[in-house]
């Protein structure tokens, strides 16, 4: 099992501190990849290098996470597995934001499982196919003449619509462990928020990782 991020050009850093904070609180290693792997890999944005995590580390279960997901306390990952069964893990994405609507209904996708793709649990023997389709549904749909430029999204609707296609199972966990909105308010609030998605220095908890 390792943790899997990217982090190219001025985002290397940010990658970096990711990292560290899911090894700190995992105890999981963590491989961060960048402008190396992306420099002559013909991908049209660093994102996609996520259809090919399986080729870049030799582990048969990745924990994905975006680089601007940062981890502020411990988490039981072991019972996550075992409670998954095997399944996709992932987190609900705002399923009331219209670019999230607007992508469901264009593209044909149940919006009641449509997941944040930031984070993701995957195992190679099953979900390594959903990595490829999505590659592929990416440049036939989302880059056709009748989508282009219509999804804000690089990765992430691709890989919605493979997993619909492919009718892989999902296991879904809750918010807190890939919170996409105002992270630092919620935290002042009390909320036990674990993944601290769209992450900024100053949010309170992010010390965690400061020098």
């Amino acid at each position: 099992m390792v943790g899997f991020t990217i982090g190219t050009g001025p985002f290397r850093e940010l990658a970096e501190r990711a990292a560290e904070t899911f090894r700190q609180t995992t105890g999981l290693p963590c491989v961060v990849i960048g402008d190396d792997e992306y420099k002559g890999s013909g991908l049209r944005y660093p994102h996609h290098l996520k259809y090919h995590m399986f080729d870049l580390v030799d582990s048969e279960t990745v924990f994905y996470f975006d680089a601007d997901l940062w981890w502020m306390r411990e988490w039981n990952y072991r019972s996550m597995l075992e409670a998954s069964d095997g399944k996709l893990i992932v987190v609900r994405d705002l399923l009331k934001s219209g670019h999230i609507l607007k992508d469901a209904r264009d593209f044909e996708i149940d919006v009641s499982v449509y997941f944040n793709s930031g984070f993701m649990v995957l195992h190679r023997d099953t979900h390594e196919c959903m990595l490829k389709a999505a590659k592929g549904i990416y440049a036939r749909e989302i880059l056709s003449p009748m989508y282009l430029s219509n999804s804000k999204f690089k990765d992430q609707t691709s890989m919605n619509i493979a997993r619909q296609i492919l009718e892989l199972p999902v296991h879904f966990i809750d918010r807190r462990y890939n919170w996409v909105q105002s992270a630092g308010e919620w935290i002042d609030k009390g909320v036990p928020v674990i993944g601290a998605h769209k992450i900024v220095r100053d949010t309170p908890g992010s010390s965690i990782i400061n020098d």
